[in-house]
């Protein structure tokens, strides 16, 4: 595949993500009442959410210290 549009499209996939990610706060009083939970089932899903977009995928490329 073409180095360029690599970039490009994982640049474009991360753009999303991380709009998406971080802008759950803005959509945070629309999903407690559509759903009618409580503010903390709301926000464990955005910590799942942040959990699975800045947890995985890091150890590969940085390598981590170990005591």
């Amino acid at each position: 595949m073409n180095e360029p549009l690599l970039l490009a499209v994982v640049s474009m996939v991360n753009l999303l993500q991380f709009g998406v990610t971080f802008a759950f706060g803005a959509t945070f009083p629309f999903l407690l009442e559509k759903y009618g939970q409580t503010r903390a089932r709301v926000a464990l899903v955005h910590s799942i959410l942040m959990g699975i977009t800045l947890g995985f995928g890091n150890e590969r490329y940085v390598p981590s210290i170990v005591c």
